[in-house]
């Protein structure tokens, strides 16, 4: 009888412009501990669990820091092989992780772990040039 092990899938919050904190740890819907936090760790119980370390990124309200906050993103989902990732992000945390995908597009990355992306009031923007 062959043995699976079983790794748990973690559930990725990430915030929107002018939302940032230092800890990682608060009340913030996205902080660990928070009563967003707790209630999506109760709610799936069993099947996934909420980051304890949640995503930093600066929060400005600018496409160059969403950038830079979407490398930092892929770089996380690229290093833990082993964990399923669900990401529920909240306003331009929806355009960071859009921009995460395009970065892994580009670079032909494949995000197996990343089981499914939630954004949730993002503006997606499009430039013309």
């Amino acid at each position: 009888m062959n043995s699976v092990t079983h790794h748990a899938e973690e559930i990725l919050l990430i915030h929107g412009t002018f939302a940032s904190a230092a800890a990682d740890r608060g009340d913030s819907w996205w902080q660990a501990q928070s009563e967003f936090w707790r209630f999506i760790k109760d709610g799936c119980a069993g099947r996934a669990a909420p980051a304890s370390v949640p995503f930093h990124w600066s929060g400005v309200n600018s496409d160059t820091h969403r950038q830079v906050a979407a490398a930092k993103l892929l770089q996380r989902l690229m290093s833990t092989p082993d964990v399923g990732c669900h990401i529920v992000a909240h306003s331009h945390g929806g355009s960071v992780v859009f921009h995460a995908l395009c970065l892994a597009v580009e670079r032909k990355l494949k995000l197996p772990t990343l089981k499914s992306w939630t954004t949730i009031g993002t503006p997606f923007l499009h430039y013309h040039i």
